[in-house]
């Protein structure tokens, strides 16, 4: 009764559907422990400070908070869940981090889809870590 092209249309809609429900997806990293945080004190603005001497005395903040953090480890959860609140995937491990730039994750639980997980949360986790290794690699170049 209908042809081919109705047959292909409905095809389409089921894909195109799929396609916007599977990017209603959210990827999560969530910490299952508090992260201790780092705080210093506030000092009041100075006027006539420079963008150079702002640069400046963040460089030096950020090596000393670099050097004060020598590692740590946290039990993480990634979740990748629907609009619905449905877990479709979900990783559960330790992240470990070594100064000065080295963080490797090691999986403790897989629950959920192999393909979600690979896709998703592995590659969530591959950035994660590659970003604390380009972190230490940057070369912040300010403008002349």
């Amino acid at each position: 009764m209908f042809g081919a092209n109705h047959r292909f249309s409905r095809t389409m809609m089921a894909l195109a559907l799929l396609a916007m429900a599977g990017s209603a997806l959210q990827a999560n990293a969530q910490p299952e422990q508090r992260e201790p945080e780092l705080t210093t004190p506030l000092e009041p603005l100075t006027t006539g400070i420079t963008a150079d001497q702002i640069f400046a005395q963040l460089e030096i903040h950020n090596e000393l908070r670099k050097s004060a953090l020598l590692g740590y480890s946290v039990l993480r959860t990634y979740e990748v869940t629907g609009t619905n609140g449905k877990v479709h995937a979900a990783e559960v491990g330790r992240m470990e981090f070594r100064a000065p730039d080295q963080k490797r994750f090691v999986p403790m639980s897989e629950t959920g889809s192999v393909v979600i997980r690979r896709m998703a949360l592995n590659r969530l986790i591959s950035s994660e870590i590659d970003a604390a290794e380009l972190s230490s690699h940057f070369v912040r170049r300010r403008p002349a």
